[in-house]
Order: structure tokens, then sequence, then C-alpha cells
């Protein structure tokens, strides 16, 4: 028997992470992961941190490429948003060692029609 935890809700103007991993559509024996982190100050030491969890996974240190990044204001706060998409041939389920929130987003994701760029700005700047 699973039992329900219910996650707490993270606000656009929280401190957090958001995250999601998907088949890399230009590569599939690589995954694609996309990053936003949410903060006031010191986001691309977050950043940091997150791929390098993933590059440092297993004997050899795994090259990560970046596909974009993308920073924006989060619309009726003194939060910024930075915004990454990495390619990598490693799997990580699960970040650890940040005091933010973290949450996977599986809406954070390639579009067919629209593109994952207007789909963060929706979610902050609008």
């Amino acid at each position: 028997m699973k039992l329900f935890v219910p996650q707490k809700i993270i606000h656009r103007t929280d401190r957090h992470i958001r995250w999601n991993w998907e088949v890399s559509p230009e590569n599939s024996n690589k995954v694609r992961y996309h990053f936003i982190v949410v903060d006031d100050k010191k986001r691309d030491m977050t950043m940091h941190s997150l791929i390098e969890q993933i590059s440092s996974i297993g004997i050899i240190h795994s090259p990560i490429t970046k596909i974009r990044q993308r920073e924006g204001k989060v619309k009726d706060s003194d939060m910024f948003y930075l915004f990454h998409t990495y390619d990598s041939r490693i799997l990580l389920k699960r970040f650890s060692g940040t005091k933010k929130l973290v949450r996977r987003d599986f809406d954070l994701k390639e579009r067919v029609r629209g593109s994952i760029e207007k789909y963060v700005e929706r979610m902050y700047s609008d």
C-alpha cells in the first residue's frame, strides 16, 4: 500500500528549483535535462551544483552539453529565474544538496507546437 504524501505548493515567487528530464530529441542515447532556478541571488551557483551532480556520477567525469540558457525577472517579486537545458548520457532522477524546494515539473519539456521557452516565460513573467 502506497502512502500519499501531499507536496508543499511552490509559488512562483518562492525560492525553488523546477526540473524535468526526457529523451533528447537530437540523440536517443542521451537525456535532456531542463532546470529552472528561482532566487534573488546566486542562481548560477545553484545551477552549477545541479550540473555537477550529474557530471560527477560514474567512474569517468561525464560530459554535459548546454543546449539553451534564458534569464528573466519573476513578475511581482524581487526574484529572478535562470533556465538551462542540457544533454547528457547520465540519467539522474533525484537532486540533493540544496536548501531550495525542488520539484519535478512534467510540463517542463520540449514542445511540438510552441516552445519550452514560452512555457517558462508564461509561468514566471505573465
